[in-house]
């Protein structure tokens, strides 16, 4: 089927939606519908016709995943996350804003089904890779170099992220179609694109690696919380944070207790048990074993000039 100039992104299997206007401002909480007119929405599992979504307001989780994911690109977040009644998941620009658009149930299926928290990274990752390669400006028929380079996109930033090749690839093995369409290659096409990507960030990874922890990705070692002093606990957070950016927080400060309620998740007392998925400036990713379950975030290598966190002794 001809595509025409406007097209929608759905999910990691699809193309990208601008719709041109004077108007500006954003419809995230409001009952203003985006309008997707004048284009062909394209699924993995093939077209169906859709003309406007509704927007609702994103939940932390899928806010917090966002936060993780640009903070391996160093780019600010110039999109607005909304959950919506799309099929999936999709890129577009609205009244000059660009959004991202989930259905809050389908990422919901796909961690369940992946049973890992990379399956939805990765979705959210490919639409993120959209915009950041700006294939929600150009109007193009033919869209398939474009899911290339998203797919590529979301590889790379999962494998900064701590995830195996496995994990990086795991919803596109689940959702991906076996045939290629006119926007979309194959799946065999795609998992070659992630990989790609997931190679070459192994690679940056290993030349900038930090000696701490030797090769925290891939040792599986379990490591626990183990903070020196009379706070006994860490903070777990939803981003990275640089060496003054913990000084600002631990300042008591207004700023400092803002920058806290937005990136705190929680505290993670002496001998929470964890995995080390990566490092960042002053900075472990981790995922940390909780009574809530598995959390992924960030925690600060030392503090008051001590380890936060040792090897758990093997038995």
């Amino acid at each position: 089927m001809q595509m025409r100039t406007l097209v929608l992104s759905l999910l990691i299997f699809s193309s990208c939606t601008r719709t041109d206007t004077k108007e500006k401002g954003a419809v995230a909480n409001s009952t203003e519908t985006i309008s997707l007119e004048e284009g062909n929405s394209c699924t993995y599992s093939g077209s169906l016709e859709i003309k406007s979504a509704y927007p609702f307001k994103s939940d932390n989780e899928a806010e917090a995943a966002l936060k993780s994911i640009m903070s391996h690109t160093g780019l600010p977040t110039n999109f607005l996350l909304v959950a919506s009644d799309v099929d999936n998941a999709a890129a577009a620009i609205y009244k000059n804003q660009r959004y991202i658009l989930y259905n809050q149930r389908f990422l919901e299926d796909v961690t369940s089904r992946t049973k890992s928290n990379f399956g939805a990274l990765s979705i959210l990752a490919h639409e993120v890779g959209h915009h950041l390669s700006g294939h929600t400006l150009i109007e193009a028929d033919a869209r398939a170099n474009l899911e290339l380079e998203a797919d590529r996109f979301s590889g790379f930033v999962l494998a900064k992220m701590g995830a195996t090749l496995s994990e990086a690839c795991i919803a596109m093995e689940l959702y991906g179609s076996n045939t290629a369409s006119l926007t979309h290659p194959a799946k065999r096409t795609r998992l070659a694109a992630i990989t790609n990507g997931w190679k070459e960030a192994m690679e940056d990874n290993k030349n900038n690696s930090v000696k701490e922890i030797a090769a925290p990705s891939t040792s599986h070692r379990t490591y626990v919380i183990d903070v020196f002093g009379e706070a006994k606990f860490i903070t777990i957070r939803n981003r990275s944070l640089n060496p003054d950016e913990y000084r600002l927080g631990n300042s008591g400060t207004k700023a400092g207790e803002n920058l806290n309620r937005e990136t705190v998740v929680m505290k993670l007392p002496n001998g929470t048990k964890l995995e080390v998925l990566s490092s960042i400036n002053c900075t472990y990713y981790v995922k940390a074993k909780t009574p809530k379950g598995d959390i992924l975030g960030y925690i600060v290598k030392t503090f008051a000039g001590q380890p936060t966190i040792k090897a758990l002794a093997k038995r």
